[in-house]
């Protein structure tokens, strides 16, 4: 198992955090964040806006003006939500 040292951004500051993303996704609510990408997951509490781009990815923008791109694996993952979260699309 390989251990590191996760960014985690709140509101107001960043926090680093020991431990792996598979942990970190086992300990979050999974009704606001959102796995998108192997080394990313969002809040979608903060998200602004999500659109397709081509090849599977999708494009977030975050209300703080960050862009995130999703990996392409995760497409299906992204939809599973989103279907089941309409308020959110």
């Amino acid at each position: 198992m390989i251990i590191l040292h996760l960014k985690l951004q709140l509101e107001n500051e960043r926090v680093l955090i020991r431990d792996t993303m598979q942990q970190m996704i086992g300990n979050i609510d999974h009704g606001c964040f959102l796995r998108i990408h192997r080394s990313l997951i969002v809040n979608t509490n903060y998200m602004k806006l999500k659109s397709y781009k081509e090849n599977n990815e999708y494009s977030f923008r975050m209300k703080n003006g960050e862009e995130f791109t999703s990996g392409r694996s995760f497409k299906e993952e992204i939809d599973e939500f989103f279907s089941a979260n309409t308020k959110l699309t």
